[in-house]
């Protein structure tokens, strides 16, 4: 049964409802200057009778008749994000006609909401669609190679992108700091299960966040944007900004500087395929601009880091724990109390220490 109702049913509407409802539309159309444009449709969705309270059903609105957005919407409806961030964070002014339905039937909001979304929300998709295209994801598999399993990319590509794309997506959408973009991502991936995830053992990773292959799916984006009230490029860029600025306000303490850390590593494969390590040119940048103004001996560590002969890569292990050591040795006063024998850190931080050490008295 669709929204609207049928020619039979509106035959036999009463008087007093067919005054009332071209009332409401004479009132809507006085409005006009204050309504979106494609007001039209959405005020013949709710001003109609034999309307189905079914969030399922089908919207009038041609906008809503595009395949991706229903899809958008079955999210919404499938994955309970109703009282999310699109419920609390995303408020389109209402009409007074509209806002008196929607006070009568509450239920009915957000159907309204949803198709003034319904507007915008096909930018996020292009968004992705230009990500995937700069980086798309080539899953990996493991098929048997005589009597020997290995490791053989497929040919085809996946509905999803991989790290590759962050600095497009950083142009696209006016980021400067890569921080920035490495916190919103693992926002809107991870999302609301970030406690689970910065405590997480790698084993855990790997089978409950499916980190074997890092990438973002179309699924993971559409529900991301939608957790966080995010509609369009328009709200995803007040949404980066704000994240950004909350993130350089967080102490290196914060949970969400651990957590993000955690998630750039796994994030920074070009290819989307996990790796044991990464090159140290490609790690110290994120580590600078993760960490910046969180810990006075950042500069220092990242120089030894990059001047060292012996360590050529990056371990997820010395990733992971960076910021445990930053905590214990915060700043230059703190080497000399430092011991590499009551603490297991990875050699290369007592290497650092060692060195800073020498430095410090040579100075």
């Amino acid at each position: 049964m669709g929204i609207c109702a049928s020619t039979e049913e509106e035959s036999n509407r009463s008087s007093k409802d067919r005054v009332s409802h071209q009332g409401a539309k004479l009132q809507a159309k006085n409005e006009v200057e204050l309504l979106p444009p494609h007001f039209d449709s959405i005020r013949d969705s709710f001003y109609c009778d034999g309307m189905d309270d079914n969030l399922s059903v089908s919207f009038t609105s041609q906008l809503a008749q595009d395949a991706n957005v229903v899809q958008w919407f079955d999210l919404l409806q499938r994955d309970e994000l109703v009282n999310t961030g699109f419920g609390a964070s995303y408020n389109p002014h209402e009409p007074s006609p509209i806002a008196s339905y929607c006070l009568a039937h509450p239920e009915m909001r957000v159907r309204y909401k949803f198709q003034t979304a319904s507007r915008t929300l096909p930018e996020l998709d292009d968004l992705f669609n230009d990500c995937f295209r700069v980086a798309p994801y080539r899953p990996t598999k493991v098929v048997a190679v005589g009597s020997e399993a290995q490791l053989q990319a497929r040919t085809s590509t996946s509905d999803a992108f991989s790290g590759g794309a962050l600095a497009y997506m950083m142009g696209v959408l006016g980021v400067k700091c890569d921080a920035h973009i490495v916190y919103v991502l693992y926002l809107l991936v991870i999302g609301r299960r970030g406690g689970e995830f910065r405590v997480a053992s790698p084993s855990k990773l790997k089978r409950e966040f499916n980190i074997d292959e890092w990438c973002v799916t179309r699924e993971t984006w559409r529900k991301g944007c939608l957790m966080n009230g995010i509609v369009g490029l328009k709200s995803m860029e007040a949404f980066v900004q704000t994240a950004g600025a909350q993130y350089d306000s967080f102490p290196l303490s914060h949970s969400d500087v651990r957590a993000s850390m955690k998630f750039a590593f796994r994030f920074l494969a070009k290819d989307g395929v996990q790796k044991q390590s990464i090159p140290k040119l490609d790690g110290i940048p994120v580590w600078k601009s993760l960490l910046d103004r969180k810990w006075s001996l950042l500069e220092s560590f990242c120089d030894f880091v990059a001047m060292s002969d012996t360590c050529r890569v990056i371990t997820g292990d010395q990733w992971d724990v960076l910021v445990d050591f930053a905590l214990a040795v915060g700043s230059p006063m703190q080497l000399a109390t430092y011991d590499s024998q009551s603490n297991s850190w990875p050699t290369l931080m007592d290497a650092f220490v060692e060195h800073a050490v020498k430095v410090a008295m040579m100075e």
